[in-house]
């Protein structure tokens, strides 16, 4: 049986690297992820994701962006803590 952790471990591997950022709503109020290096560089503002609006909300919206960019730039600590976890148990 695979472990959540080994889970979010081997997703996390083959997801883009690095940090994240979320965009500022666009026109439509929709948010891309992005590469922060990238952003910060001024080298890369291609989207990893986009959290489109779909008539959601604008703080809904701002908020999905940014659970999904906290959650990926603290995978490594959430493995972890699953990790220690699983090994209590």
């Amino acid at each position: 049986m695979t472990t959540l952790s080994q889970q979010l471990r081997e997703a996390g591997e083959k997801a883009t690297p690095g940090a994240w950022v979320a965009s500022e709503a666009d026109m439509f109020g929709d948010h891309n992820i992005q590469s922060k290096d990238g952003v910060e560089n001024d080298a890369d503002h291609s989207a990893i994701a986009a959290v489109v609006s779909n008539l959601r909300h604008w703080t809904e919206v701002e908020a999905n962006a940014a659970l999904i960019v906290l959650l990926r730039n603290n995978l490594d600590t959430i493995i972890a803590a699953l990790e220690a976890q699983e090994v209590g148990k």
